[in-house]
């Protein structure tokens, strides 16, 4: 099996913008009624609204490496790094890291992405995991790097990235930073 990195073409895929017309003008008027009813509630509904979408991101986001992350321990750490009222609850360091990552991204969506903000991401969200090599910065290890599941004697490979190579990760950001202004340029 190929992986999209295997690929001739990788890094520099071509697509059709016609073809996706229809899927960027839908999400533009959704975004649109989105903003109108955000632009008319109150602060407080606004504030609980962003913690909502943010802490469900942070759920599912987790579910994809098979972590479960408890739901009022992440929103009630997303509510501390905003600075919002909030009963005490018992810090979890999971969902803390996750609330720390989830509100900067937020707080520095406007920013262009580099690499120093996705070391500190990662160090946010691995902080204090001792078994971990390579915490905030990029892998170092040769080893394959793969998403897996299923037992131990039944491993299915769902995913392998790219060999440890920085140049892949320079791609990445130019990549991201290119989407980011097409957004921007439509608000």
């Amino acid at each position: 099996m190929l992986w999209n990195w295997q690929l001739p073409e990788w890094p520099k895929f071509t697509y059709d913008p016609v073809s996706l017309s229809h899927l960027e003008r839908k999400f533009l008027l959704s975004v649109g009624s989105s903003f109108a009813l955000l632009k008319n509630i109150s602060q407080e509904h606004r504030d609980q609204f962003t913690v909502e979408i943010l802490s469900i991101e942070g759920l599912q986001s987790s579910k994809i490496e098979g972590e479960l992350l408890e739901r009022e321990s992440l929103q009630s750490s997303i509510r501390k790094q905003f600075g919002l009222q909030d009963t005490p609850r018992k810090k979890s360091e999971k969902e803390f890291g996750m609330a720390e990552v989830l509100c900067s991204v937020y707080k520095t969506f406007d920013l262009q992405l580099t690499h120093e903000m996705m070391c500190g991401w990662q160090g946010m969200l691995f902080k204090g995991w001792s078994n971990l090599q390579d915490i905030g910065k990029y892998r170092t290890h040769p080893e394959p790097m793969q998403i897996v599941s299923g037992r131990l004697d039944d491993r299915r490979v769902y995913f392998e990235a790219p060999p440890q190579k920085r140049s892949h990760m320079k791609w990445l950001v130019l990549w991201i930073g290119i989407i980011l202004r097409k957004l921007r340029s439509l608000f």
